[in-house]
């Protein structure tokens, strides 16, 4: 085999590899500072110990941050995206989130989806007048 094609293969692959690591890292997004952290954070908990099973890498379900997620809630309010994961999550249970961890839930997803936000998530009527946006 000539060194240029065995060059050419070494640096495909190389290419190849970096790009699949770049992708795992890419499926959990580090959370941006916008929201209050201690809410964000709550919801992260949440999150992985109720949502992460069927929602981390959209194995069962859609994956909830990114493009995709984004534009699905673009302009709609927080309220009915908390409403949604109240009354149909987690999947195996629904209904049994308690409305706290509820709101520390959407928190997060707006972190992650670095949604800017320096409101406090403290009440679903609140989030009436909220919408999932690029700017709160």
């Amino acid at each position: 085999m000539n060194v240029h094609v065995r060059r050419n293969i070494t640096l495909t692959a190389t290419v190849l590899m970096a790009v699949a690591g770049l992708s795992v890292f890419a499926q959990a997004p580090a959370p941006s500072a916008s929201l209050p952290a201690d809410q964000a954070t709550r919801g992260k908990v949440v999150f992985e110990a109720r949502c992460s099973e069927c929602h981390d890498g959209g194995i069962m379900g859609p994956e909830l941050w990114g493009s995709p997620f984004v534009a699905e809630w673009k302009g709609k309010s927080l309220r009915s995206l908390f409403d949604l994961v109240m009354k149909t999550m987690p999947a195996d249970n629904p209904g049994t989130l308690n409305e706290k961890d509820g709101l520390d839930l959407v928190a997060y997803l707006l972190r992650v989806n670095g949604i800017a936000s320096m409101a406090s998530l403290d009440s679903p009527a609140a989030l009436d007048s909220m919408t999932f946006t690029s700017q709160q």
